[in-house]
């Protein structure tokens, strides 16, 4: 992120400047910088496509472990499907919950 007062650069998520202390990031009444609100929505976007992605996987992995057994699937083939599993439970998260939130 840019300082608006040096023109320092800065990382994404700092709140003061490293150079001048100038405040980058402002409390919740006023705006927040464009810069911010791109890192805000793809951070958010990260941890919701790992949130479903983890549903993804352990839901596929109990079902085949646990609940179904009478299956003839060997254990490699188990943690390829449940990695599967994670891929669709991801982008399935992405798509259903996390987009209405970032508008």
């Amino acid at each position: 992120m840019i300082c608006p007062s040096c023109q320092q650069s800065n990382d994404a998520l700092s709140v003061h400047c490293f150079n001048c202390r100038q405040t980058l990031i402002v409390s919740g009444d006023k705006q927040l910088s464009s810069q911010s609100q791109r890192t805000v929505r793809k951070m958010t976007g990260r941890l919701t496509s790992g949130i479903g992605g983890m549903i993804g996987f352990f839901t596929v992995w109990i079902g085949l472990t646990k609940v179904y057994t009478d299956h003839w699937l060997s254990g490699p083939q188990v943690a390829i499907i449940g990695i599967a599993g994670a891929l669709v439970g991801g982008i399935a998260w992405e798509l259903c919950f996390s987009r209405p939130w970032r508008r």
